[in-house]
């Protein structure tokens, strides 16, 4: 078989230049620890593949990429509120921010062309992860609904212009109008920060400890959303199912930057989910941030005491457990797990999700025996 992408021969290895500083310190008898790291990595002449016109024969061909750099922050703070003899309460916090930069492509690359990163699908040409030279990294670019332009109005019952910029545009039967001519920015899909919290709790013989994880920012596009939705097996498409709905947007006029408000009811509420709302073309709708705080873990243990594991002159020591993972999730994405990521060969990608599957919880039972 051919390969559809077309190869350089004057590739070049790829190389990464990185520094890193810190600072890590304990203060108080250890019971308040700190570690702070930046860092800085500049990769040149990364080998990606970039997409090409097919009016070449080839999909594709491979490149060194110039320069991206990378630039990050991490804080470790730990802190031990209580100590005594039967007591002990410890708690650590973890943060984390990252910035990824396109600095520059091959010789000769045009500013306004983004480099597209290969995610093995754009679900048939509708959704892209872009990166633009000078910017941060991985945007997601999709088509979504037409909107009235800056500095737009319409005038309301007593005559009083009201600014509508940004409103959606109807059309005359009262449904919203998808632009697929220009992509819209729908938002970074790597996270703005990352952070975690674990606790552990010690009672004479017993030991509870649990941990959080969660992140701000980011974006993914959800397939399985707008498939459920499509098929009107999720609640998000009862509103107007059966009375007709007003959608809050704006009519053209036919004056340029003139509209008025819209009050059509639309005749159809299966046409307007399924034409241009739940819609694998409608991005906009179907791309959700995926913020979330996750109890990622919870467990309880009762240690024997070291005196009753010697009277048994077998053991040395012994303990029970239980636990629990993905005990919550708080979060705006609307379908199972919002860390979902999608496999292409070797490479894993975030901010396209295409029927992942759901957090698996677990519970279960521990028993420790020592001889």
């Amino acid at each position: 078989t051919i390969s559809p992408t077309i190869p350089d021969a004057k590739i070049k290895p790829e190389n990464e230049e990185s520094w890193e500083g810190g600072l890590e310190g304990k203060l108080f008898g250890g019971r308040v620890s700190f570690d702070f790291t930046i860092y800085s990595t500049s990769t040149t002449n990364q080998i990606v593949n970039v997409a090409a016109d097919q009016i070449t024969g080839a999909t594709g061909y491979t490149i060194n990429a110039g320069e991206i750099t990378s630039k990050g922050i991490e804080l470790t703070l730990g802190f031990t509120p209580v100590r005594t003899r039967d007591w002990e309460w410890n708690v650590n916090v973890n943060w984390s921010k990252n910035w990824n930069r396109l600095e520059r492509l091959q010789d000769g690359w045009d500013p306004q062309t983004p480099y597209q990163t290969d995610m093995g699908t754009t679900i048939g040409s509708r959704v892209y992860v872009y990166s633009y030279l000078g910017k941060e990294m991985y945007h997601l670019y999709g088509a979504g609904y037409k909107r009235a332009p800056e500095g737009s109005y319409y005038l309301d019952e007593q005559g009083n212009k009201v600014d509508c910029s940004g409103m959606k545009v109807v059309d005359k039967q009262g449904y919203p109008i998808l632009d697929r001519s220009n992509l819209k920015d729908l938002g970074k899909v790597n996270p703005d920060w990352t952070g975690g919290l674990n606790t552990h709790i010690r009672y004479k013989n017993w030991n509870l400890s649990m941990a959080f994880s969660g992140q701000y920012g980011g974006h993914c596009y959800s397939v399985t959303n707008f498939a459920l939705s499509y098929q009107g097996k999720l609640k998000n498409s009862l509103k107007g199912r059966y009375d007709g709905m007003v959608v809050d947007g704006v009519q053209a006029t036919g004056e340029e930057g003139v509209y008025k408000r819209n009050n059509t009811v639309f005749p159809s509420a299966a046409n307007y989910y399924n034409t241009y709302v739940w819609n694998r073309n409608n991005c906009e709708e179907n791309t959700f941030s995926t913020s979330f705080f996750k109890m990622k873990e919870v467990r309880l243990d009762y240690s024997l005491p070291a005196k009753v594991c010697r009277q048994t002159k077998f053991l040395t020591n012994a303990s029970l457990g239980v636990y629990a993972t993905n005990l919550f999730c708080l979060t705006d994405f609307p379908q199972y797990d919002p860390e979902t990521a999608m496999v292409n060969d070797a490479d894993i990608h975030a901010g396209i999700e295409t029927m992942s599957f759901p957090m698996t919880r677990t519970y279960g039972i521990n028993v420790k025996f020592s001889f």
